[in-house]
């Protein structure tokens, strides 16, 4: 694992602990709507914290292909606090219906539009998803990663890659967290997740050891 990983890890790690530490106490009314958001909140984390473990056990297949499971978790609970009528809750809640835009690019574009966002949520799912959905779907890009460059057998993710990965498993739980906050009327957390995110991106880059 290069020093540049390692970093990685670290700075994604600590994500996890910040958005956990200030999701500690969160005030809000426990509708079904707003409950099954924080659900989805949950799971975004969680998916995101798992990605690291997996990651330092050796495990990048299946860190690789928990991504897509942990995007979806991100558009789904945005999508749901935001967009779904009480009937969609309400069929997600007791009858586990899926009452989602047939796509997954129409649920991008929904969110972009009401979050004033530009085209953030489609970008992702433009430049990204097929790719997360082969990783997850034993698809090429992730049965390529099994052998390595004389056609042996064996675990092949470049750490490079692994960093992306990170990266963008990082971006996710940002991505949702910022605007739930900014929603339920919590801003001081919506900021301090801004002034962290800041902060990473005008970091140099971390020096070789």
């Amino acid at each position: 694992m290069t020093p540049e990983l390692e970093d990685e890890l670290v700075n994604s790690k600590a994500i996890t602990k910040l958005i956990d530490d200030l999701r500690v106490n969160t005030d809000y009314e426990p509708t079904p709507r707003a409950s099954l958001t924080m659900a989805y909140a949950a799971l975004n984390l969680e998916h995101q914290s798992a990605i690291c473990v997996l990651i330092e056990q050796h495990h990048r297949g299946s860190a690789f292909a928990l991504l897509r499971s942990q995007v979806e978790a991100c558009y789904r609970g945005l999508w749901v606090q935001r967009l779904a009528t009480d009937v969609q809750v309400e069929a997600i809640w007791k009858r586990d219906a899926e009452p989602f835009p047939r796509s997954f690019k129409l649920m991008a574009e929904a969110i972009d539009a009401d979050l004033a966002t530009e085209d953030l949520f489609q970008g992702i799912v433009n430049s990204s998803w097929k790719t997360l959905n082969s990783f997850t779907h034993s698809g090429l890009e992730q049965l390529s990663q099994r052998f390595n460059s004389s056609g042996d057998l064996t675990p092949n993710y470049s750490d490079a890659k692994t960093e992306r990965l990170l990266r963008g498993s990082a971006s996710v739980a940002l991505l949702m967290h910022i605007p739930l906050f900014r929603i339920w009327r919590m801003e001081r957390k919506a900021e301090v997740l801004e002034a962290w995110l800041i902060e990473k991106m005008n970091d140099p880059a971390p020096q070789k050891r």
